[in-house]
């Protein structure tokens, strides 16, 4: 079949292809960048608005990418783009918060620079399918992994992270947490092509490089999301052959989980993991900074429509005088929800909440109704997306690679195929030859 006017499925030009796409995800990634960036400072710096050009160089290989999508098919990537409804209205709700932003400059740039790792992401949509996605994403991750181990073995220095406990390894990331929520996805995609029956072995090997990353960035919130992947993906995948056992199975799952919340075990046993990884019930201040922004919210005229994108955080009048400078000064709301209502007021909260619920749903259903075994790494990541949005911020994010992951889900078309009433229509179970993955593109 031809696709987007060019080439065939498997032509050497269009793998040349996925390996460029591959290596601008990298880039993206923030898993090179200590490559132009020396962590030392950083927070400060972003504080006040003097990120690295250098860094915010490293994703142009991705904006490239996008210019040659819309010459090739336009018509297709408009398509694909106002498919994003409630989340293009967010994106775009960005930029124009300039015009009542705390620090109108740094959220216009910070805004175009999101505007710009959303379009990359829908043009990957545009472009590939889902199995190519998975194989091209989890070829980039393993390029990260392979370069941060690398580095450190090289200059050990280059790619250590000093944590409170002992040092961990966070290779070419600046930071360890970052690190460990990235290499979390890569988790995901190796999962879904394993279980999928897709590619396998790639899976199996993206899963143990991502699975070793983690490890070494000793993150807590990654190894808890780790576990919780591992633990999720048997589940997706009976709720893929029969629904009505996943759920039954979820539904006793939630009952033991309020027993043990109703008999105070669940107190216990939180502050006991915690303990063991180095953390409190504080879970590093963000308890505090949450009852602080919580407060300033609800006392002044910002609610409706926020601060301004990036605005509260780079600008002297926002998070310095919230938080004393001589003690703290978070750099985000260490929670996706509130950074989003204090960016775009509770007017941009609704809509993230609406849109995040619809999404979610829609890929459940794609994940119960067809038999393409990969929309379990849709469902899979639309959870991770909200279990690492309780404790950190990933949502309308200006770098990094979780919110390009978020629009590519988004974005995704249906599997090919009918929907299968699970035993009323003949169509290929899973693992089994399928109607061909690849569609010829606009």
């Amino acid at each position: 079949m031809k696709r987007a006017g060019f080439r065939r499925a498997g032509g050497l030009r269009f793998t040349g292809e996925m390996i460029y796409v591959a290596f601008a995800i990298a880039l993206c990634s923030g898993g090179l960048n200590h490559l132009v960036v020396d962590p030392v400072g950083l927070v400060d710096r972003l504080q006040s608005g003097q990120a690295s050009w250098l860094a915010r160089l490293l994703p142009f290989p991705g904006y490239l990418y996008v210019a040659y999508v819309m010459l090739l098919s336009p018509a297709h990537f408009v398509k694909t783009l106002n498919s994003l409804g409630i989340f293009l209205v967010l994106t775009l709700a960005c930029v124009l918060s300039s015009l009542w932003s705390l620090s109108p400059v740094d959220t216009l740039i910070r805004s175009l620079i999101l505007v710009a790792a959303t379009l990359f992401a829908v043009a990957i949509s545009a472009r590939f399918d889902r199995r190519e996605v998975l194989l091209i994403v989890g070829l980039a991750l393993v390029i990260v992994f392979l370069m941060g181990m690398a580095a450190f073995l090289a200059a050990p220095s280059i790619g250590q992270h000093q944590d409170k406990l002992y040092p961990s390894i966070r290779g070419l990331f600046l930071h360890k947490n970052v690190a460990g929520r990235t290499y979390v996805i890569g988790i995901l995609v190796g999962l879904s092509l394993f279980y999928a029956r897709q590619f396998p072995r790639f899976g199996l090997f993206v899963t143990a490089c991502c699975a070793a990353g983690i490890a070494a960035t000793l993150s807590a919130s990654a190894l808890i999301n780790m576990v919780t992947m591992f633990a999720l993906f048997p589940i997706l995948k009976i709720y893929h052959w029969k629904p009505q056992v996943a759920l039954f199975l979820i539904a006793l799952l939630g009952f033991a989980v309020w027993l043990l919340f109703y008999f105070e075990v669940v107190d216990l046993i939180i502050e006991s993991v915690l303990g063991s990884l180095g953390k409190d019930t504080t879970l590093t201040n963000r308890t505090f900074i949450w009852e602080q922004l919580i407060n300033l919210l609800t006392s002044g005229p910002h609610w409706i429509l926020g601060y301004g994108y990036e605005g509260f955080w780079t600008s002297p009048e926002g998070a310095m005088l919230t938080f004393d400078p001589r003690y703290f000064v978070p750099g985000h709301a260490h929670n996706g929800l509130l950074q989003t209502v204090v960016a775009l007021g509770v007017l941009g909260g609704a809509l993230l909440v609406y849109g995040y619920l619809k999404l979610l749903v829609r890929k459940f259903t794609l994940l119960a109704k067809y038999p393409d075994g990969l929309c379990m790494f849709d469902a899979a990541f639309m959870i991770f997306f909200f279990i690492t949005n309780m404790t950190e911020q990933s949502v309308l994010s200006d770098d990094g690679l979780l919110w390009i992951m978020f629009i590519i889900v988004a974005t995704l078309r249906d599997p090919v195929g009918r929907a299968s009433a699970r035993g009323g229509l003949r169509l290929p179970r899973p693992g089994s030859p399928a109607v061909p993955s690849s569609l010829p593109r606009a």
